[in-house]
């Protein structure tokens, strides 16, 4: 026998308090809500310090001849600044051997100081099969702020993937 239970409805003696205090939305106020600067987009969000040289460092698995799409965007006026993302093979740092080294070749989301800076866009056919390491860099100064925030989006022949973190703010003194 199978037993169907139903939670009551929320009244108006429940609503009111709730509406009251904050927790819910009036349902006739068709106002829409202040996102802030930040957008809502697929993609992995990352930081890094401006102050330094810190890099993030980020890898997906590829096969040969996979399609590799993969953008860094800048979240916000208040953390944007002037990307750059390189792809590399190598497996420890420092790296030394490049397949591509991307920046300034799609619009950001927001300007990034200096103004004429783009962020980048690496659109590649794997040549080999493995871990591919990217790495997240501020290409130049200024910033707008001492830490900084992007936006890694990456696709593996049209599909949404995640990559993961390998290293976090790695101080780049090499």
């Amino acid at each position: 026998m199978t037993v169907k239970t139903q939670s009551p409805p929320l009244g108006p003696v429940l609503l009111v308090p709730l509406l009251l205090a904050g927790c819910l939305k009036d349902p006739s106020d068709n106002t829409p809500e202040d996102t802030g600067e930040t957008q809502e987009l697929a993609g992995t969000l990352g930081t890094l310090d401006c102050t330094d040289w810190y890099i993030d460092v980020w890898s997906v698995e590829l096969e040969e001849g996979d399609e590799l799409l993969a953008q860094v965007d800048t979240v916000s006026d208040a953390t944007s600044f002037d990307p750059v993302l390189l792809i590399t093979w190598e497996q420890s740092l420092p790296f030394a051997d490049y397949e591509l080294w991307m920046t300034d070749n799609m619009e950001c989301s927001f300007t990034p100081p200096p103004e004429e800076a783009q962020c980048p866009e690496v659109d590649w056919t794997s040549n080999a099969a493995g871990t591919l390491h990217m790495v997240v860099d501020v290409a130049s100064e200024p910033c707008a702020a001492e830490t900084v925030e992007y936006r890694l989006t990456v696709e593996v022949n049209g599909e949404s993937v995640t990559p993961v973190l390998v290293w976090d703010e790695y101080l780049d003194d090499f």
